[in-house]
């Protein structure tokens, strides 16, 4: 980073007093950062540094190398487990990991439900960790207008009813996000877990759930079997017209 920090500074023709004072921290700060020395640095401070010159600085977390990655996918594939053997339970048809490619628009979905008595399809967005939140309503509206389009030529589910979830571990992280966007949430998830259990017995209307799972749960080992009952799991689709 420092190296960095420190060619994009000369590349734009500045001193470290130019940059400091800019941003507010003082040449020795400036000093510290391009010389790699970040033990007693503050990092809203680097940021600033960083901003001055058009630049961002992303602090990315490690652990035991590869590990963390490893143990972010265990966590979500518990939580598409958890999806799946509860719509199971409820008597759904579904696809796990479904694929598709149609001309620009590319992209999977962790979960997709069919109810074929009410003709009701639900979309299941699984997150071990709400970050952007913006990112997932916008892909999630995106999902579900694909879905509903191409399964509806892949396999006949034209759907009277669309549901949508977003299913989380109910951490502190998410409670304090749930409180600080409360009215963007109520404004495009509104539903809350009692109302998803009600809609998947009875899927008669539209739903835009957000169901929060506690993480005793999920650490109690509930996976999903793919391939087994009605789970399916569906491939890519290639790009072009829409499948049939």
């Amino acid at each position: 980073m420092g190296l960095g920090l420190r060619a994009i500074r000369s590349r734009r023709g500045l001193r470290q007093a130019d940059v400091a004072r800019a941003a507010g921290v003082s040449q020795e700060f400036v000093s510290k950062l391009e010389l790699g020395r970040l033990e007693r640095v503050g990092l809203g401070s680097a940021r600033r540094v960083a901003s001055v010159l058009d630049a961002s600085l992303d602090v990315q977390l490690r652990w035991r190398g590869g590990d963390l990655d490893r143990l972010l996918d265990e966590q979500h594939a518990r939580v598409v487990g958890l999806a799946v053997a509860t719509l199971r339970r409820s008597g759904w048809e579904m696809l796990v990991e479904w694929s598709f490619a149609r001309y620009g628009e590319r992209g999977s979905v962790d979960v997709v439900g069919w109810h074929a008595h009410h003709r009701a399809l639900l979309v299941v967005e699984a997150k071990s960790r709400l970050v952007d939140l913006q990112d997932l309503l916008a892909t999630l509206d995106r999902k579900v207008r694909l879905a509903r389009l191409l399964l509806a030529e892949e396999r006949g589910w034209r759907a009277r009813q669309v549901g949508r979830v977003v299913v989380v571990p109910r951490t502190t992280h998410t409670r304090t996000l749930l409180a600080r966007h409360a009215a963007i949430f109520e404004a495009a998830l509104p539903d809350r877990n009692d109302a998803f259990r009600a809609w998947l017995a009875a899927p008669e209307s539209l739903l835009s759930a957000l169901w929060l799972v506690s993480p005793t749960t999920l650490r109690g080992g509930t996976h999903a079997v793919v391939g087994r009952g009605r789970v399916r799991r569906a491939g890519p689709r290639s790009q072009g017209a829409v499948p049939r």
